[in-house]
């Protein structure tokens, strides 16, 4: 397996593709400017722990804690207002906070939604739904990102493209300071990482070329990608029209669920 290798950062004039050995690549792949389920999630009896900053330390302090909307405080004593956040207790030991969370309807091309004072909600787990302009569509900026504290990201998608799973944590330092940042890139998001259970994607183990400095959209398009047949990409980008998980970016016309969780 060959190991990301860190370069520097030529300039800050936008997205720079890079390939798997962290050089610069004029045909890295689009620069761009500047589990299942049967329908929208219920959320019952979700405990509402007040002052904790993140999914993680409820977990910690309460280990029963179950999947549910809870309100933490990212940044603790700091100036900004606690926030409601979508937790996973029970994937890997549980403990992540959903940052960003995009399911997509083939055919459409909704805008992307920075959120810089509220975190997704978790509503749908079916490929085929529309959660454009619902509190479930959109992704944390990174300045809210950075707030909560995290040392493990966690990247999972599906597609109506095939039936492929995505799903991996990495505690790659760099990757995690990216997405803190949206400065850098996730040189060092082929190891470490770690495969979840269901995993069957061709990424992360045959990434071949990355996007850097991205900054509100570190997480979005084509953080991670594989460039040599079949190609396979990480990408939901309003701007360039594609929406694709472990797919050739081609369009809008494929069904996708994609989230990031942090812990």
């Amino acid at each position: 397996m060959r190991a990301i290798v860190a370069a520097v950062l030529v300039c800050g004039c936008g997205r720079i593709g890079f390939d798997a050995h962290g050089s610069a690549d004029d045909d890295a792949g689009i620069v761009i400017g500047g589990g299942s389920g049967d329908g929208a999630v219920m959320i019952a009896d979700a405990a509402i722990v007040s002052g904790t900053v993140s999914c993680g330390g409820i977990k910690a302090s309460d280990p029963t804690s179950t999947d549910g909307v809870y309100t933490i405080d990212p940044d603790g004593s700091g100036s900004g207002a606690p926030v409601q956040a979508y937790c996973d207790m029970t994937t890997a030991g549980g403990g992540w906070t959903l940052v960003l969370s995009y399911v997509h309807k083939a055919g459409t091309n909704p805008a992307l939604v920075v959120m810089t004072a509220s975190l997704p909600m978790f509503g749908g787990d079916t490929l085929g739904l529309d959660e454009s302009n619902t509190p479930s569509f959109g992704h944390a900026a990174p300045s809210l990102v950075a707030q909560i504290p995290f040392n493990e990201a966690r990247f999972t998608c599906r597609s109506s493209a095939h039936t492929r799973v995505l799903d991996f944590s990495t505690a790659g330092a760099q990757c995690l300071t990216y997405l803190r940042t949206g400065a850098g890139a996730c040189f060092d998001l082929l190891t470490p990482h770690t495969l979840l259970p269901g995993h069957t994607a061709m990424l992360p183990e045959q990434i071949t070329h990355i996007i850097g400095d991205a900054g509100d959209f570190a997480m979005t398009e084509n953080t991670f990608f594989k460039n040599t047949m079949p190609k396979g990409n990480w990408i939901m980008s309003s701007v360039a029209g594609q929406w694709e998980c472990d797919a050739q970016a081609t369009g809008s016309g494929s069904d996708t669920i994609h989230r990031v969780w942090v812990r």
